[in-house]
């Protein structure tokens, strides 16, 4: 498993955000991450009106984030997926360094997403 801090630089929709990843030694890679083992509804077609209010919610999460909190990102693998995003759980953590929201899980219990088996 890989572990790095990140720095949210745009929601896509409910289960899709670019982040600047921190790779150590002041070195940042920029990559668009899928949110691992869930899926949100669409922004287009039917399912529009779910996935705003999904992505809502995402964008919401972060702005709401306390100045000292933090993005954590982990992944088990660190290859692209089949559209060329890392799969990846994100985690808001504490000045404490205490977890303090897994947004993959929030956004099933919210009602935002529903689980897939991947």
């Amino acid at each position: 498993m890989y572990q790095y801090r990140a720095e949210v630089v745009y929601v896509v929709d409910g289960d899709t955000i670019d982040v600047a990843v921190d790779l150590g030694f002041k070195h940042t890679q920029e990559m668009r991450l899928r949110l691992a083992g869930i899926d949100t509804w669409e922004l287009r077609g039917e399912e529009r009106a779910k996935g705003l209010v999904a992505k809502e919610y995402v964008l919401e999460t972060f702005a709401n984030m306390d100045p000292e909190d933090y993005v954590v990102i982990r992944t088990k693998k660190d290859k692209q997926g089949k559209y060329g995003r890392y799969i990846a759980t994100v985690l808001i953590m504490g000045r404490d360094d205490t977890e303090l929201l897994n947004l993959n899980d929030a956004l099933v219990e919210e009602g935002h997403a529903r689980r897939v088996p991947w």
